[in-house]
Order: structure tokens, then C-alpha cells, then sequence
């Protein structure tokens, strides 16, 4: 995609460059022929000629200049209206991303769940395989909320959408600090009680204290401000 539009603005300044010559080689000739008849004072036609060809170049030269003007001002804002749809873009890639691999890293925690003697525990092999992930989708979001924090005037409802990576942020880090405190609480301790650790257990929706809605519907009110945004994904 970015291949594509840089090979498409170039096309487009060589058009421009090319109009140019043209219209300056253009001028030029105007000028000289209108510069010779006004040199002949004693045919009147042919100076009144030269006189209404210079009022025409004077209001070509106007227009040119002006089109010039336009033009430039209209690529810089091609230019910001690509440059802020590929953020949009980027961003709403990212999010997707994060949320998909949330959720997987959920299942597989769900899925490495066992049950002794009525008791759920989870080995700290996948406990560790598997938060490793969430700990990696936890740090994207916080690149997510700096750059929102950056570009606050990209998203029309910015104020909205940081709320929602905040929260979904903030989610993650909870699960990510009992991970932290359990490898120097729990590291002689194989398999773990998920008892021991309460946010997994809402998490992985083990519990009836299940919270992982809190993530998804923040994911979900994210995905929706980008839909008002109408954001192009080509």
C-alpha cells in the first residue's frame, strides 16, 4: 500500500513538473511575441494587439501562480489526510491484534486448567508459557495509549478511545502483577491452586468472580468509535 501511493505522488509531481514547463515556455513565447508588437509604435493594430496580450499574460501569470498556490496546499493536505488514515489504520490493526491474541492466550490457560481432589491447578509451565504473551499484548497497549496521547487530534473522539485502551491496559497489568508476585511466591509450588491466584481465575472465567468481560467490552467500545471513524483498511 504505501509502495503504491509513493509511486502514485511521484506520477503525480512529474505531472505537475511537466504542467509547469509547459506553462512557463508558454508564457515565455506570449511575452516575447507581445513584446514585439508593442515595440511598433507606428502600426496602432499591432500595438493594441501587444497591449491585450501582455493584460492576458499579466492574468495568466495570476493563475498560474494561484494554481501553484492551490496545488501545493492541496497536496499538504492529501498528504496529512493519508498520513492520519494510515494511523487510524495502524491503530485499529493493532487493537484487533492485541484483543485476538488476549483471547487466545486465554483459552490456552484455560485449556492447561486441572483438577486434584476437587481442586483446580495450573502447572507454572503454562502458567509462564502462556502469561508471557499477556505481558507482551499488556506492554502494546501502553505503546497504544502513548501514541493516542502523542496524536490526540487524529481520532475526533480521542477522549473516548484512550479510555478504552486505558481500561483494557489496566486490565492486563493486574493479571500481569500477580504473575510477578507468584514466581517469587509460588516458584517451589507445582502445579499452582488457581485458588492462589484470583485475577487468572476471573480471567480464564474459572470463578464466579469472571471478569474477562471488562476486557472485551472495553475492546469492543474501542472497535466501535473506529467503525464512526470509517476508517479505510485498504
Amino acid at each position: 500500500m504505501r509502495a503504491l501511493v509513493g509511486i502514485s505522488d511521484s506520477v503525480t509531481a512529474n505531472f505537475i513538473a511537466k504542467t509547469v514547463l509547459l506553462l512557463v515556455a508558454l508564457i515565455a513565447l506570449l511575452a516575447f511575441v507581445a513584446h514585439g508588437l508593442i515595440e511598433k509604435p507606428s502600426d496602432k493594430t499591432a500595438n493594441h494587439l501587444g497591449l491585450r496580450l501582455a493584460e492576458f499574460l499579466v492574468q495568466l501569470i495570476v493563475i498560474v501562480v494561484s494554481g501553484g498556490v492551490f496545488m501545493h496546499r492541496y497536496g499538504r493536505l492529501q498528504n496529512r489526510k493519508n498520513a492520519i488514515n494510515e494511523f487510524r489504520r495502524a491503530t485499529l490493526k493493532n487493537l484487533i491484534e492485541i484483543y485476538s491474541k488476549t483471547k487466545m492466550a486465554r483459552r490456552q490457560l484455560k485449556a492447561s486448567v486441572v483438577v486434584k481432589d476437587g481442586s483446580e491447578f495450573i502447572s507454572h509451565a503454562a502458567y509462564e508459557k502462556y502469561m508471557i504473551a499477556v505481558n507482551e499484548m499488556q506492554l502494546a497497549l501502553e505503546v497504544v495509549n502513548r501514541e493516542l496521547a502523542i496524536f490526540n487530534d487524529v481520532i475526533d473522539d480521542n477522549q473516548g478511545l484512550t479510555g478504552q485502551v486505558r481500561t483494557m491496559e489496566k486490565y492486563l497489568d493486574k493479571l500481569v502483577n500477580e504473575y510477578e508476585d507468584a514466581g517469587l511466591r509460588d516458584q517451589n509450588l507445582d502445579p499452582i491452586p488457581l485458588q492462589s491466584l484470583p485475577c487468572l481465575n476471573a480471567f480464564i472465567g474459572r470463578s464466579p468472580l469472571k471478569n474477562f468481560e471488562i476486557f472485551s467490552e472495553a475492546a469492543r467500545c474501542a472497535l466501535e468509535i473506529f467503525q464512526k471513524e470509517r476508517v479505510k483498511l485498504a
